[in-house]
């Protein structure tokens, strides 16, 4: 079954977040997160994925992996969705200011959460190498479409755990 609890697939790497420190969060962010993607952190707040998988990317066909998904803020020794934004931050040259780091595959890219625009609350992924090349004059202002470097994946964030879920079981 594609529906299993995200606890069934992943060992959190801090205890929930509260309530309270979200919504500071989302104030520095200047948006509220996605209903889904907010439900997880107040649940989990982070974590490894614990079970063998593989997920394709629709738009190249090429299988990647969800290792971890970054904390909300930085308190671990893992990354963090904040630590992440504050580096974007000071490095305006690089990434997508309408998109946020949540996690990783291993080691060789990211995946990331629409927060602004037309693609909010989608999720996408980006070699590590494109990432870096993509600046703010590839930030398609006009909202007519995102960047061929980032791939989608999935929309809502919850659909990834259905994911994961099904080609671990196929």
């Amino acid at each position: 079954m594609h529906n299993k609890p995200w606890r069934e697939l992943i060992e959190p790497y801090a205890p929930p977040l509260e309530q309270t420190r979200l919504a500071v969060c989302e104030e520095r962010l200047g948006c509220p997160l996605p209903a889904d993607y907010r439900a997880f952190m107040l649940e989990l707040n982070g974590a490894g994925v614990l079970v063998d998988h593989s997920i394709p990317l629709r738009e190249s066909k090429e299988v990647v992996e969800v290792r971890g998904l970054f904390c909300l803020l930085k308190e671990t020794r893992q990354a963090s969705v904040e630590e992440e934004w504050e580096f974007t931050q000071s490095h305006t040259d690089w990434g997508m200011p309408w998109a946020l780091r949540i996690g990783d595959d291993g080691g060789t890219g990211f995946f990331l959460l629409a927060h602004r625009r037309e693609f909010a609350e989608s999720v996408f992924f980006t070699w590590k190498e494109d990432y870096w090349r993509i600046g703010p004059g590839r930030d398609f202002l006009d909202g007519s479409r995102h960047p061929d470097e980032y791939q989608f994946v999935c929309r809502p964030f919850d659909a990834l755990r259905k994911l994961i879920w099904r080609f671990r079981e196929d």
